[in-house]
């Protein structure tokens, strides 16, 4: 059996985990993806829901999976992963599965840190959960941050040894979209050329500055925002908590 490379996909194919399906078009995730596509590699994407693939090309597909203990117990024995001749994933849940296929499998892994799960930021997953986390995460032969500063950070939260191996890519678009006209983009939206405008994306939540947007809109006058939702192409422009419309689609 072969992939599009002509090679054995027994050996030549990757499996890489997203703690959400929509992280397929994240800035570090599309290069990781891009780098295994580069390399030969068909990759298959695991996520608890169906990934966004349809301009990567027919060596990538999409696959299901759930981060939970009865999930793992199920399925990490199985011998479909040694097909794989890597595994990697995002953080933090995927990490956890990573670590036990590469560990089981004796298979590579790649950890990519996009979140740090410490401090404030810690969450409110178990703890037992949590180590298996940090142990996927020294498992990686290759640990990807967006910052130089947050090498610290990781290694002293996951426990990596001063010789585990760092890289540092910028969380910043491999293509960068077209660059917008801020004024048409302002009139296309109903808003006046000189009002101050927020601007939020990924999750919408009271968690993360949702209760605090709208709060401002409530207080600040003049002031207007722009919702992007995760998973969402649409933006949402609004002038008060009560009024929102389409805009136009996110480039």
């Amino acid at each position: 059996m072969t992939n599009v490379t002509g090679k054995d996909s027994r050996t030549h194919r990757i499996a890489h985990f997203l703690m959400v399906p929509e992280l397929s078009r994240s800035p570090p995730s599309e290069a990781l993806i891009s780098a295994y596509l580069e390399l030969g590699y068909a990759v298959d994407l695991y996520a608890p829901g169906i990934c966004r693939i349809d301009d990567y090309g027919p060596a990538l597909s999409s696959r299901g999976v759930e981060y939970g203990k009865r999930w793992l117990l199920r399925n990490v024995w199985r011998p479909k992963w040694r097909r794989y001749a890597a595994f990697s994933g995002t953080s933090e849940d995927p990490l956890a599965l990573v670590g036990l296929l590469s560990a089981i499998h004796r298979r590579p892994a790649i950890a990519l840190a996009d979140e740090i799960k410490s401090g404030a930021y810690y969450g409110d997953r178990p703890e037992d959960w949590k180590r298996l986390c940090r142990f996927g995460m020294r498992q990686a032969s290759l640990t990807i941050v967006n910052e130089a500063e947050r090498i610290e950070l990781q290694r002293d939260y996951a426990g990596l040894c001063l010789h585990s191996p760092f890289v540092v890519y910028p969380g910043g678009y491999r293509q960068p979209p077209a660059p917008v006209d801020r004024s048409n983009q302002r009139q296309a939206w109903g808003m006046p050329e000189d009002v101050l405008v927020l601007g939020a994306s990924g999750f919408f939540n009271l968690t993360a500055g949702a209760e605090w947007l709208i709060e401002a809109l409530e207080n600040v006058p003049d002031l207007h925002a722009v919702l992007q939702p995760l998973g969402h192409l649409e933006q949402y422009p609004l002038a008060s908590p009560a009024q929102i419309r389409f805009g136009d689609p996110a480039r």
